[in-house]
């Protein structure tokens, strides 16, 4: 996996976490959704959800198990890191 456009934390840019959080952000996709991660020394993918009301996520991908998301910011926002996933993604 290249590294190029490769994220580096689990919850993203904490200005458009902050952004999303307060409904002031005009690209939200930039943070939600599959992204390449490089994460605890791991390359992967990250999938990020936003749930204000939730307090829980799971995620599922197509021929796999359901996961849990894990709640990264207390406004909503849920993440699952995929080590050695890649794009395309089905979930």
């Amino acid at each position: 996996m290249q590294t190029t456009g490769v994220q580096h934390s689990l919850e993203g840019d904490t200005q458009a976490v902050q952004r999303l959080v307060r409904a002031e952000t005009s690209d939200p996709h930039a943070l939600l959704g599959v992204h390449r991660l490089q994460w605890q020394g791991a390359e992967g993918l990250v999938v990020r959800a936003f749930a204000p009301a939730a307090r829980g996520a799971r995620l599922h991908v197509v021929g796999s198990e359901p996961q849990p998301m894990q709640q990264v910011h207390d406004g909503g926002l849920f993440a699952c890191f995929l080590p050695d996933a890649t794009l395309p993604l089905r979930y």
